[in-house]
This record gives structure tokens, C-alpha cells and sequence, in this order.
């Protein structure tokens, strides 16, 4: 069940540049691409916007797992991608990836309330949380997904003092094969693993021998589309016609996803696709009204994550 490639307009907004551009510097998939894209919007927009949620705010900020089987997918060059992109047009947001828990509580006291955390393989991420000096820390990071609330922190009689609604954007990789074999079941069920975005690949459609050279100006077109966004802030509105789609998706996606064994996952995954669906309206539009349009490509891209991820746990996983 691969992303299409009709998913990508080629109409001149980030997400479809994005995607052009990282498909002629890398044999990296589509895929990747589609939803570093995402991210890279997200990691721009930081906590700027948000979707008013019962009695929350729903902010766009994504947490990313590329999923194939080895390195010839170029998980790591993909990732790389988006960060220096990011870190050309909003350097302050981007943390530190080698972090004690009291350098990340540092880094995020004296930040503006957002930031992006690139690892390039899950293992590192895994491996610095099971850290005995970070213990805590993991519980910490559930809560920056979805918004800071208890912004004081105190460590070895250190306070840390972080902006109301602090959130991070997560982005990292891993093999199929490594995260099946080394993931507990209560990491699945529990607070981290749900919160992260599964982008599995088993396909490639090109191969590099040595990938093109690139004028920088390319980069150019990427840079000001961001900086087009740089008037959007506050809160998103749903159209009366994208919340009618959204709630009939919903109600046939619970009762088929959500009340099996990977229930947590897949009920994260139905709060991701609003997430995707307020980017794709500032992508589309530049405006903060979400659409029937920015809806519906939400949703479909959901509905591939979801049978990609069904097909992992029932076809792969050695219970």
C-alpha cells in the first residue's frame, strides 16, 4: 500500500516544492518526503497555531518514525533534508540531539516555546532515555507533545522555568526489523510510541548511483514559501463541510482501528490527521480555515498509515 504519487499536485505550495526538490537530490522514497514535509511545516509553525480541542488546544507538531528495511532507502539523508532547511530559515528551534535531561530542560527554558529534535536512528533515542541520569525524561517528552502545562521544572535544586505550551516536533528512523524485535509491547500500549507517526516503506521507485548536483537557489523557492507563513498565528477554524468529512471518517475508523490490541496507536493516529489537516489548509492556502480539501488529504493519508501499520502487527510481529 504505497503513497501515491497523485498525492503530490505539483502546484507551487512547501509541501508539493518540498517533495520535488527532495526527489532530485535523493533516491530517497516519496513517501519520506511527503511527511518531512509535513514536518518541516511543522517545525516552522511551532506553537504559533493551533485547532481549538474540547478543552485544549491541538497543536501541529509532529513525531516522525521512517520505517524500511536498510539504508539504501536513505532514511538518515532524508532526515537531513528537513533539518538544513530548518535550520537555515529558524535556527533557535532546533535542539540539541545528544542531551542529558538537564541539557534538554536548559535548552528549552531559554527557547521561545518550540523546537525540532532530529535522531537519526530510534536505537540513539531509545538508548539516551534508558540513560540512568535521564530517568524521567520520557514522561517529560510525552507532555511536549501535547503541550506543556506544569512549566517548572526543578533538577539537582535547579528550577527551569519553560513558555506556557511548550511542544517539540520528533523526527528519527529506524529498520522494520529492529523496532519490531526491540520495542516493548508497553512502549506500543503506553505513552511514547502511540504519540509517534509510523512511515514504513518497502519500495523505492528510483535508485542514485550518485545523486545530482543542486544550485543552492533551489533551496531559494523553499525558504520564501516559508517565510510566506510568517503572518499566520492563532487559532485554525474548521468549515462546516471538512468537520461534516472528518466525523463520518471517524466513526467508521474507531470501531475498525481503535478498540483492538493497538488501540492507543491507532486513536493517536485519528488526532494526527486533524494535525495533518491543519497543515495541509496553511500549506494550500495560507490562511487558517481548514477546508473540505485539506480534509480529505489529511484523511487519506491517515488511511494509508493505518493499513501500513495493520499489515506490520499482524503479518511481522512475533508475539
Amino acid at each position: 500500500m504505497e503513497l501515491s504519487t497523485k498525492e503530490v499536485d505539483h502546484e507551487d505550495t512547501f509541501v508539493d516544492s518540498y517533495i520535488k526538490f527532495g526527489l532530485q537530490v535523493t533516491d530517497a522514497p516519496v513517501e519520506f518526503h511527503q511527511f518531512l514535509a509535513l514536518g518541516t511545516l511543522a517545525g516552522y509553525l511551532g506553537n504559533k497555531v493551533y485547532l481549538p480541542y474540547g478543552d485544549d488546544n491541538l497543536y501541529p507538531n509532529l513525531w516522525l518514525c521512517l520505517l524500511a528495511r536498510s539504508s539504501a532507502f536513505r532514511k538518515s539523508t532524508a532526515l537531513r533534508i528537513s533539518k538544513k532547511i530548518l535550520r537555515n530559515v529558524t535556527p533557535d528551534t532546533i535542539l540539541p540531539n545528544d542531551f542529558s535531561q538537564e541539557a534538554f530542560y536548559k535548552t528549552l527554558s531559554s527557547g521561545i516555546g518550540y523546537g525540532t529534535l532530529y535522531i537519526d536512528e530510534f536505537a540513539k533515542l531509545k538508548g539516551l532515555l534508558d540513560r540512568e541520569y535521564n530517568i524521567g525524561l520520557k514522561g517529560f517528552l510525552t507532555e511536549l507533545f501535547d503541550g506543556l502545562i506544569g512549566h517548572k521544572r526543578k533538577l539537582t535544586n535547579v528550577e527551569y522555568i519553560m513558555p506556557d505550551n511548550t511542544i517539540i516536533n520528533l523526527f528519527t528512523s529506524s529498520t522494520i526489523d529492529w523496532l519490531l524485535e526491540t520495542i516493548k509491547e508497553s512502549d506500543i500500549l503506553g505513552g511514547l510510541l502511540p504519540r509517534f507517526t509510523m512511515v514504513p516503506v518497502y519500495k523505492k521507485a528510483q535508485t542514485y548511483a550518485m545523486p545530482p548536483a543542486v544550485l543552492g537557489s533551489a533551496k531559494d523557492g523553499l525558504y520564501n514559501h516559508l517565510y510566506a507563513l510568517n503572518h499566520i498565528k492563532g487559532p485554525m477554524m474548521l468549515s462546516a463541510e471538512a468537520k461534516a468529512l472528518y466525523d463520518k471518517w471517524y466513526y467508521e475508523f474507531e470501531p475498525k482501528y481503535c478498540y483492538g490490541r493497538w488501540g492507543a496507536y491507532y486513536t493517536r493516529l485519528a488526532t494526527t490527521c486533524l494535525k495533518f489537516s491543519i497543515l495541509y489548509a496553511i500549506n494550500n492556502t495560507k490562511s487558517q480555515k481548514i477546508n473540505d480539501l485539506a480534509m480529505g488529504r489529511a484523511i487519506r493519508l491517515t488511511d494509508i498509515l493505518a493499513q501500513k501499520f495493520a499489515e506490520i502487527m499482524e503479518d511481522e510481529l512475533v508475539l
